[in-house]
């Protein structure tokens, strides 16, 4: 965090409510949507799925990163987004599996060992999304570092 006012930072935590609630939103279109819709009913008839339609999954999940994490600033706000989301994701899926959502079996996250093991990971990947979508904006103008074609 960059050490703001108590102002700012009340924004930052609207700001992070507001990607939360836009994650969820997105976590909800990728399950209801294109995993019931689309790769169940693919999985019912072929026992591969195509590539493009596990990158379906996580595209909604990378665009809500790319909207909000542009405008971060501070690896300090990098990470707390990064373990919130990844929270987040990782309490959505237990939940599907809880209740029992087509195509998320009860051993898929059943121990709680299952979520501690994946939740790093999930956590390392939402701090590059951010991480990234910050780099890009940081500077007005080209990307530091580089050159333009004459």
């Amino acid at each position: 965090m960059d050490g703001g006012t108590a102002g700012a930072r009340a924004r930052e935590v609207g700001w992070l409510a507001a990607t939360l609630a836009a994650l969820l939103l997105a976590l909800v279109l990728e399950h209801y949507v294109i995993h019931e819709q689309m790769i169940l009913p693919w999985i019912a008839v072929s026992p591969e799925v195509p590539p493009w339609m596990i990158g379906a999954q996580v595209v909604p999940e990378i665009i809500v990163c790319f909207l909000f994490g542009w405008r971060l600033r501070g690896l300090g706000w990098i990470v707390i987004y990064g373990a919130a989301a990844a929270a987040l994701r990782q309490g959505f899926y237990a939940l599907l599996t809880r209740i029992g959502a087509s195509g998320h079996p009860e051993t898929l996250f059943g121990p709680p060992s299952e979520f501690a093991r994946t939740a790093p990971l999930v956590a390392v990947m939402y701090f590059l999304a951010f991480g990234l979508a910050s780099m890009g904006a940081r500077e007005p103008g080209p990307l530091p570092g580089a050159r333009s074609r004459p």
